[in-house]
């Protein structure tokens, strides 16, 4: 009944910031175009991780799936995290967040943030 799809990262960044150096972009878009079509509830979600996800790469995210029902960004929160890598990062203050969901709804209607 409804569909959640993870944006890790604007397709420029999407290899290096997922580790899959052969990562096949089409796919990724064949199922953005599905979800735009489809007859369904859905969300697109990307996890903004301070260091690796930037206003600019929220701002491509959101041109790569403009006009989309529904786009939510999700703040980081290090105490619920599994990489080593990224326990340094501390999370976006709510100011920078309330920005990118700004910048959002430029090409999506419904932006939300969550875990704020």
């Amino acid at each position: 009944d409804y569909v959640a799809m993870d944006i890790k990262a604007s397709p420029d960044k999407y290899a290096r910031l997922t580790g899959m150096v052969n990562i096949d972009l089409g796919r990724i878009n064949r199922s953005i175009e599905i979800l735009l079509c489809a007859n369904i509830s859905y969300e697109f979600r990307t996890t903004v991780v301070r260091n690796w996800i930037t206003t600019e790469d929220v701002v491509n995210i959101s041109e790569w799936i403009k006009g989309s029902q529904k786009y939510v960004l999700q703040q980081f929160n290090p105490r619920i995290c599994i990489s080593q890598d990224l326990i340094g990062s501390p999370p976006y203050p709510k100011e920078v967040m309330l920005e990118m969901q700004n910048i959002s709804r430029q090409r999506i209607n419904e932006v939300y943030l969550r875990g704020i």
